[in-house]
């Protein structure tokens, strides 16, 4: 079996990996971007908050299509129920972030890899990746099928345990006692007026992402 060849190797699409597929493909590369899901975005990995400046830097369009909820400030509430308010509307005439639905996020940054040049490969998982000269060689398994696949380069954006950061001899294993533990859940009418509140509860943390989101976390 014939190997296709690549500039650039992506392993993971979310975030991290369309963005960094995108920008290779945008310089001239030749980009094949993978990832094991059948559907990008689920399970939700995290609220969906992001600062404006992180989309402004990685020059990806502000857009409605993805944007639950502008986010311009914080409220803080201690354990007498008093608040705290820092709103940078005072300061600033732009939201500093937004809350994203995250299917649609990733889908959307997908897509601009896509439209970018970037070849897109869902339902592929990496099984290995090892070294052969100049190139990596890396085998896939792609809708149930052996693919090999070479590369000049191979970017691991597949999460914080990330596997291909192991094979890369990286130390990815986080301990139990490293993590915190959450609940999430998805509610819809969840009113706001623009300030993201974490609400601090003894030793518990809930905090919501308006307006779909809320989420309790242990510290």
């Amino acid at each position: 079996m014939t190997a296709l060849t690549y500039d650039v190797l992506v392993i993971g699409s979310g975030p991290a990996g369309a963005a960094t597929a995108r920008a290779a493909a945008r310089g001239g590369l030749r980009v094949l971007l993978v990832d094991k899901k059948a559907e990008l975005g689920t399970p939700t990995q995290c609220s969906g908050a992001i600062s404006a400046n992180a989309l402004h830097e990685a020059d990806t369009p502000i857009d409605d299509e993805y944007i639950c909820a502008p986010v311009c400030g914080f409220k803080t509430y201690d354990t007498h129920g008093e608040a705290v308010v820092v709103d940078y509307r005072a300061h600033r005439p732009d939201p500093i972030g937004y809350c994203v639905e995250r299917k649609r996020f990733d889908r959307y940054l997908t897509r601009l890899a896509e439209r970018a040049g970037a070849e897109v490969w869902l339902k592929t998982t990496a099984v290995s990746i090892a070294r052969e000269g100049e190139w990596m060689a890396a085998r896939l398994r792609r809708l149930g099928a052996a693919e090999t696949v070479r590369a000049r380069v191979v970017v691991g954006a597949d999460g914080v345990m990330s596997q291909v950061g192991k094979w890369a001899g990286l130390r990815t294993f986080v301990k139990m006692s490293e993590l915190a533990s959450c609940l999430q859940f998805v509610m819809d009418n969840v009113a706001t007026d623009g300030c993201e509140p974490p609400v601090h509860l003894l030793h518990r943390r809930i905090w919501t992402a308006p307006p779909v989101h809320v989420i309790q976390s242990s510290v």
